[in-house]
């Protein structure tokens, strides 16, 4: 047996129990386990809320694998029992349909006869006899839309536009796929755009839009407010000095540096020191 946790190995979580035990019991006859094996081997392949509510039972330490199988389905079996067919559920699901269903495709016309078959079919076999088939063919008439029975009513042959020989389904169904037809050249006129599903739309092109590149976003454009500058007089700038005048002004400077260094020291009662040279104190003196 494989893995319980390994990949495509049944796990029992609750629901469709028979379809569970009828997988285990295919993966042991693949790996050629006996099913008087099975009943020690079946809590691995359930849940952890399941085990708690199975493994106090006394058959999981025996070898009967007919008894836990029906020890289960009477546990877990409720939930997977399908809903009971009936002429009042018919009826009653034609009648709300016609009300409050869409048929503006041939999508939408597919899709309301899938789910008229899956309810009519039990009814309209010939080992139930639970509904006239003429009964079945006026419930799938009745449960279009109104808007949509008046523009196909006049295709109606005239021998079925009563009740007691109401029209067959097939012939419904040629007449919603010649309504829906996407290659009529009145197909636009008759159904506005508003009338169509967008939710058929955007499954329509699907793939096209799965190839197509994303949409590029658009920047939004940042701007900065500007403060307002004080206006600034710009003043000329002035000529350059020669350069005789330029090494007067720093003779100048250097001598009266002489001068104040000379006064500090004299200040101290220290000697004079005159380490710069004579033409610049000379210079500073005349």
């Amino acid at each position: 047996m494989p893995l319980p946790c390994s990949a495509n190995t049944p796990r029992f979580t609750g629901r469709h129990i028979q379809e569970f035990l009828d997988t285990l019991e295919t993966l042991a006859d693949m790996e050629q386990v006996p099913h008087t094996s099975l009943p020690s081997l079946i809590l691995h392949y359930c849940s952890r809320d399941m085990r708690r509510v199975v493994k106090y039972s006394t058959l999981l330490a025996g070898m009967d694998w007919a008894a836990i199988c029906t020890y289960f389905v009477l546990l877990f079996g409720v939930g997977d029992r399908s809903l009971r067919p009936s002429a009042d559920l018919l009826r009653k699901w034609t009648r709300k349909n016609s009300k409050s269903g869409t048929i503006a495709s041939q999508r939408d016309m597919e899709k309301y006869f899938q789910c008229f078959t899956c309810l009519a079919e039990p009814l309209s076999d010939p080992n139930n006899h639970l509904m006239l088939e003429n009964d079945v063919n006026l419930c799938f008439y009745r449960g279009i839309p109104a808007a949509v029975c008046q523009r196909i009513w006049h295709w109606i042959d005239q021998a079925h536009t009563k009740s007691n020989n109401a029209p067959p389904r097939t012939a419904v169904l040629e007449y919603l796929k010649d309504l829906f037809d996407d290659t009529d050249i009145d197909q636009d006129d008759v159904w506005e755009p508003s009338d169509i599903n967008s939710t058929d739309l955007e499954e329509d092109n699907l793939d096209l839009k799965e190839q197509a590149p994303p949409p590029l976003l658009k920047k939004k454009k940042v701007t900065f407010m500007e403060t307002e500058r004080p206006s600034e007089k710009l003043v000329p700038a002035s000529p350059p000095m020669p350069i005789d005048n330029c090494i007067d002004q720093i003779s100048k400077q250097l001598g009266k540096l002489v001068l104040s260094y000379a006064e500090m020291n004299r200040s101290k009662g220290l000697p004079p020191r005159n380490n710069f040279p004579n033409h610049i104190v000379n210079a500073h003196k005349c």
